[in-house]
């Protein structure tokens, strides 16, 4: 038995003094056995100790007045009484809750015949004491004198309920109320029978909640046990209401379902049947019925398993749901979908079908003006950025990756929370609180470095896509800077022959209406598709590859679209900027309370050996 459980309630109130008469023989008694321990004669300790440790206080732990509620009517032990011990704060509340004058320090609550009855009980201490021996510091209770006829005190109103100690609330819990679910409940209610106020006695019995007052954060947060005696109380079930938690395990199941169902739907939809086709190239298609671009079966699996977890994660014996969290969550797993399935959705050509850049090609004239006034290069098909979709390519991968490393996260976590809720007595959990500690932050470490680095990867993207739109505004800048009504995309007059530069062609191809003699619109950049941002177009060719001339005003109109694009982008960027310092804050914050909570375990476990318990 783990000796600081019962000592910590013990020592939790000492504030009453007995009165005489039965309390005199009883200290009489308790005087005679430590006649050989002097040291046990130490006055009353009045200070409230929580902790359960501190040896000068050793010698007064048992002698506040105490009920037991242990049916037994033989001795008792500290081991058996175990958290049924009964402290008050003040010696009127323990008159008014025991309905009687407190003229003994313990009572064992019996029954006889269906009558409840109080037996007075005398406490018997060990002559000497001795650290080394827990057993051997144990008190004994024995029963003195006729049990007393039990007769409660008056219900307290709710106000008074309210303002009472702690204690004393668990003590009128204990004596009044109602033992069911693991533990005591006490509820009042209207003339309609309808609960006003329901109080439930925490499973350690350290703990009084009002179910009334709870709200989502502190129901979350309390033990597992307690969650689930207040949910069975019917104070709760209309709580949940209010709070949005009267979600049923079936609702989350078909909200899970549906998505499961959408992302296979959304993946199927996008399978192509063939490679993408080039104007002029003559390669063979090939069936791609197992992927959407460089995104395959596997990858979809990643997503599919996570929804799987958090289904099976449903806990059935307390069936109460944060829906709101827990749509939070889905809603993540399919955007994190919707963002790998758009970078990995790239054209791809039979010709390599890992390669990103096996199916960009450069249809017409390459390098430039190669003949009349007007003639310039046609464009790129199949092209998404700048480097032949290669940076795309890598952010797809990176992405995918840090799903790998949440997901086996993710699958770990469930087995350990699986295991201590479902303990195995022939495979045992091998872990510590420490260990344990250490381990869970350990998971939500990988969780949200994974988080931060697709983060990182998205704003690496968009910082790649801002690198277009600037080539294709430096393109307008030049023309713009060159004197005439009409001129051409990035070139000077026709009697100032200028070969376009390469990213210019690039960019051309990324922003003309329709890609030149390919007559086909390159495909948006999966940062636009994801963020609905609508990509300026210009037809600075015609369909037959001749550049086209524009007037000053419509080169202007284009780049003042140009400009209010990159700032959308741009806006994203600090969103995102945003987001990783939240994480990174949080990450902070869990790593200062574990590191928190394994300090004052090990504080505890050095004051015990300073005690001289190991």
């Amino acid at each position: 038995m783990a000796i600081n459980a019962p000592l910590a309630g013990i020592m939790s109130t000492s504030l009453i003094t007995p009165s005489s008469s039965d309390a005199d023989l009883a200290q009489e008694a308790l005087t005679a056995e430590r006649s050989d321990d002097t040291s046990n004669n130490a006055p009353l300790d009045t200070g409230v100790n929580d902790s359960g440790a501190g040896l000068k206080s050793l010698s007064s732990l048992f002698v506040s007045p105490l009920l037991a509620t242990s049916t037994s009517a033989t001795e008792l032990t500290i081991e058996e009484l175990g958290a049924n011990l009964i402290s008050f704060s003040k010696l009127s509340e323990a008159q008014a809750l025991l309905g009687m004058a407190a003229t003994t320090r313990f009572y064992q609550k019996i029954v006889i015949d269906n009558i409840t009855y109080l037996q007075p009980l005398q406490e018997k201490l060990p002559k000497t004491v001795d650290l080394t021996d827990i057993a051997k510091i144990q008190p004994t209770y024995i029963p003195v004198g006729e049990p007393i006829p039990y007769i409660a005190g008056a219900i307290p109103s709710i106000d008074q309920f309210s303002a009472m100690h702690s204690a004393d609330q668990r003590a009128l819990l204990m004596l009044s109320g109602t033992y069911t679910n693991g533990t005591y409940s006490l509820t009042y209610k209207d003339t309609s029978s309808n609960p006003i106020l329901t109080a439930v006695l925490s499973a350690d019995g350290k703990t009084v909640y009002i179910v009334e007052k709870l709200d989502k954060s502190r129901f979350f947060n309390m033990p597992y046990l307690d969650q689930l005696a207040i949910s069975k109380t019917p104070a709760f079930q209309l709580l949940k209401l209010t709070l949005g938690l009267d979600a049923t395990k079936a609702d989350i199941e078909t909200e899970i379902d549906s998505r499961l169902a959408a992302i296979n739907k959304a993946f199927q939809d996008r399978i192509p049947t063939v490679t993408v086709s080039i104007p002029g190239d003559n390669t063979a298609p090939q069936n791609l019925y197992d992927r959407v671009g460089f995104f395959t079966t596997d990858h979809l699996k990643l997503f599919t398993d996570q929804l799987e977890i958090i289904k099976q994660s449903l806990n059935t014996d307390l069936a109460v749901y944060n829906k709101a969290q827990i749509d939070d969550k889905l809603a993540a797993i399919t955007e994190r979908f919707e963002r790998a399935l758009a970078f990995g959705d790239l054209p791809v050509h039979a010709s390599d079908i890992n390669d990103p850049s096996a199916a960009v090609k450069l249809v017409g004239t390459p390098g430039g003006r190669s003949g009349g006034d007007n003639d310039g290069p046609t464009a790129y098909v199949n092209l998404i950025s700048l480097d032949m979709n290669v940076t795309v390519k890598a952010g797809f991968d990176n992405f995918i990756m840090q799903e790998e490393r949440r997901i086996a996260a993710e699958k770990e976590k469930a087995a350990l929370i699986a295991k201590l809720n479902n303990p195995d007595p022939d495979n045992p959990l091998s872990m510590d609180g420490p260990q344990l500690l250490f381990q869970l932050q350990l998971y939500y470490n990988i969780i949200a470095e994974a988080e931060l680095a697709c983060i990182s990867e998205e704003v690496r993207q968009q910082n790649d896509l801002i690198k277009s739109y600037s080539e294709a505004q430096s393109g307008l800048g030049v023309t713009m800077k060159i004197n005439g009504d009409t001129q051409y995309l990035g070139l000077r007059k026709p009697d100032n022959i200028t070969k376009y530069t390469a990213e210019t062609t690039l960019a051309i191809s990324m922003f003309q209406t329709n890609a030149g003699a390919a007559n086909a619109l390159a495909p948006l950049h999966p940062i636009e598709k994801l963020r609905n941002i609508t990509r300026p177009r210009i037809d600075a060719f015609t369909a037959e590859g001749k550049a086209n001339t524009k007037q000053l005003i419509e080169w202007s109109q284009y780049a003042s679209q140009l400009k209010d694009s990159v700032g959308i982008i741009g806006q994203e960027i600090q969103d995102k900027s945003n987001k990783a310092n939240g994480i990174e804050k949080e990450k902070a914050r869990i790593s200062q309370f574990a590191s928190q909570v394994n300090t004052k375990m090990y504080e505890a476990i050095q004051a015990l050996a300073r005690m001289g318990f190991w």
